[in-house]
């Protein structure tokens, strides 16, 4: 369908005050705030801590959990992530958790035949607080 030549109509929330804008346009603009004012409290709660971890060795062909000391850590807070700066042959994290306040608990896993030890490295942690 065409439409006559002249102005083309504006969009409702460039023509109208505030209260004369629908509900339906004023709800959705509430919720569009709520949502951004949880993305930003949630953003003010994350936390990136570095910690120097020193595993010991992984038997062959087998995973082990081993726990560390990380000051600020508390058991309602979530892990995001742990980062191991570097690869080391035949090591993987394959679990980690707050066992309990001030430590950090890793799975490795060594997938070799023998024995691994893998590095003291610092580690980068992302917590989120709860």
């Amino acid at each position: 369908m065409r439409r006559p030549l002249g102005n083309p109509p504006r969009p409702v929330f460039l023509t109208k005050t505030d209260t004369e804008l629908p509900q339906e346009i004023l709800n959705w603009f509430v919720e569009l705030d709520k949502w951004f004012n949880r993305i930003a409290d949630l953003v003010t709660k994350i936390e990136i801590v570095t910690s120097t971890i020193n595993p010991v060795a992984v038997a062959a062909d087998t995973s082990v959990e081993q726990t560390f000391t990380v000051t600020g850590l508390e058991t309602t807070n979530e892990l995001l992530q742990v980062e191991k700066p570097t690869a080391t042959a035949g090591i993987g994290i394959v679990n980690y958790r707050i066992s309990a306040t001030d430590t950090l608990a890793i799975t490795f896993m060594n997938s070799t035949l023998g024995s691994l030890n893998p590095p003291s490295e610092t580690y980068t942690i992302i917590v989120l607080k709860n």
